[in-house]
């Protein structure tokens, strides 16, 4: 009976079904472990001991003789505190609601536009990008005014630190790697699967890519977008969820909505996936100038790609 199923059901809906069971059974592992770890019951306090009188041949009681004792030579916890920013998650969500919102006008917009001019050519495309420029500039401007400007002007709490180049260059190298073996493999396995939906096109096959047009593309997608996106979801997201979550609800929520908002569901997967590398990368470094180089450079090969395939013969 178990072998007349196996060759009526189509192997590949077998393998999605037991992806998703592995990924069903890590998430509720992940969720017990998480609440366990919230509920774990408080320390017995200590009676504190009475403080013996000092003689000249007691032995020094370092309590009392350096305050600083516990906290010098304390051992750290193995989960790190939360981030302490001033700007909530309730500030990002309303920063989100005003990108959504500037989106939908700039849209409407653009579309009146091309209806009534002839933008055709390389003039669509800078309608097109500048209309991502102004989305990424309302980001910019919500993290300026719920987090930069209550701060006094300061950006080092976003993680803008001085960088170790020798260091630096091998994470971003490994970054990008990782960052390209997941969407890679990503793109195989939905590819195997024959999940049409899912598999990302490419989206400048419509494009007629001239020498101004990639130029525009490549400062855009090299310079300012890693720029602007990691401000806005690595800096300032992630650490006003990390506030009121625990690290991976915070990391999978500020990834999802990453890969949601480059529109496209086909590439919502894949992108959330880069989100999390350049999400761990951040975190591990405590520096927003690695995700910033790394995010560039995942784009760098693209650009490449794109290059190669309009004019590599």
């Amino acid at each position: 009976m178990i072998r007349l199923l196996f060759r009526l059901i189509p192997r590949r809906l077998i393998l999605l079904l037991i992806l998703l069971a592995i990924v069903a059974v890590a998430v509720r592992y992940t969720a017990q472990r998480l609440a366990a770890e919230q509920h774990q019951a408080p320390a017995p306090t200590e009676t504190p001991r009475p403080r013996q009188p000092v003689t000249q041949n007691s032995p020094p009681d370092w309590e009392h003789t350096d305050p600083d004792f516990e906290a010098r030579y304390a051992i750290p916890n193995s989960r790190p505190p939360a981030p302490l920013v001033p700007w909530t998650a309730r500030q990002v969500l309303i920063s989100v609601a005003a990108i959504a919102f500037v989106f939908m006008v700039v849209l409407g917009s653009v579309i009146g536009l091309v209806e009534v001019v002839d933008v055709s050519g390389w003039g669509e495309h800078v309608v097109l990008l500048g209309a991502a420029f102004v989305l990424q500039g309302v980001m910019l401007l919500s993290v300026w005014h719920f987090a930069v400007r209550p701060a006094g002007g300061r950006w080092a709490l976003l993680g803008f630190r001085r960088i170790k180049p020798i260091s630096t260059t091998l994470i971003v190298i490994t970054g990008i790697t990782i960052c390209q073996v997941l969407v890679v493999g990503y793109v195989q396995v939905v590819n195997w699967l024959d999940i049409d939906p899912l598999v990302p096109g490419d989206p400048f096959e419509s494009w007629d890519i001239d020498p101004i047009s990639f130029t525009i593309i490549a400062v855009s997608a090299v310079v300012v977008a890693p720029l602007f996106e990691e401000i806005f979801f690595r800096g300032f997201m992630y650490q006003a969820f990390r506030k009121t979550m625990s690290l991976w609800p915070a990391a999978i929520l500020t990834s999802l909505i990453f890969g949601v908002a480059h529109i496209d569901p086909a590439i919502i997967i894949p992108i959330a996936l880069v989100g999390m590398i350049l999400l761990g990368i951040y975190r591990w470094t405590g520096n927003l100038w690695s995700s910033i180089i790394t995010h560039a450079g995942y784009n760098a090969i693209a650009v490449i790609a794109l290059a190669v395939q309009t004019w590599g013969g």
